[in-house]
């Protein structure tokens, strides 16, 4: 019986032989371009993703602010006494919900909560992480919700108040690390924190 090598020539096999390791690198090459091909993608989303929230935490202070005026609203007695006071809260009301109203149309502000929550339901693992952001998402979500729709009443079985901006700030920063690490590119970035070149760039410009 001919074995199967004896059914070549040398160079033939050779040539199958080589044949072969090149279909196996090739397959290997898609492999390992495929990896780095999602690695990249979701380094991409995540990068996204911190976009989004230092868009939305650099707008949540206005929003806080408007709320702890509504508080004050909902606070103030209806007798007679107390009519111009409130009266006066409510313009001052009326025109917070106009300029941001504003700013939220020309950011997107809702679309793009919208999306923060689609990209860390899609792209981050099913851990803290991930719930952290979407915890952040419905925060957001509410008080956008209750300030800005004035829909208190709807909301306030989720959210009964809201933090200010100054105790949220660090909880984001921290969201921001925990995200730069898990881009896992061998260090972190703090979008908040001081740039210690600030004070040489001043001098060197002549405008401290």
């Amino acid at each position: 019986m001919v074995s199967f090598t004896e059914k070549f020539t040398f160079i033939e096999g050779l040539t199958i032989t080589f044949s072969i390791i090149a279909i196996l690198i090739s397959v290997l090459s898609y492999y390992d371009t495929t990896i780095r091909d999602r690695r990249q993608l979701r380094i991409h989303k995540i990068e996204e993703m911190i976009e989004i929230i230092i868009l939305i935490i650099g707008n949540y202070a206005e929003f806080d602010d408007l709320f702890c005026l509504q508080e004050k609203i909902r606070s103030i007695s209806d007798f007679e006494d107390f009519e111009l006071e409130k009266k006066a809260l409510m313009e001052q009301e009326k025109k917070y919900i106009n300029a941001l109203t504003l700013i939220s149309n020309d950011l997107r502000l809702r679309e793009k909560i919208i999306r923060l929550n689609i990209l860390a339901t899609t792209y981050l693992p099913n851990n803290d992480l991930k719930n952290r952001v979407k915890s952040l998402v419905s925060l957001i979500s509410h008080i956008y919700e209750a300030t800005v729709n004035q829909n208190y009443n709807k909301t306030k079985r989720n959210f009964k108040t809201y933090p200010r901006a100054w105790v949220l700030l660090p909880y984001v920063e921290r969201l921001q690390l925990d995200l730069s690490k898990e881009m896992k590119l061998g260090y972190e970035s703090n979008m908040f924190s001081k740039n210690p070149y600030q004070e040489k760039f001043l001098k060197e410009l002549n405008i401290n």
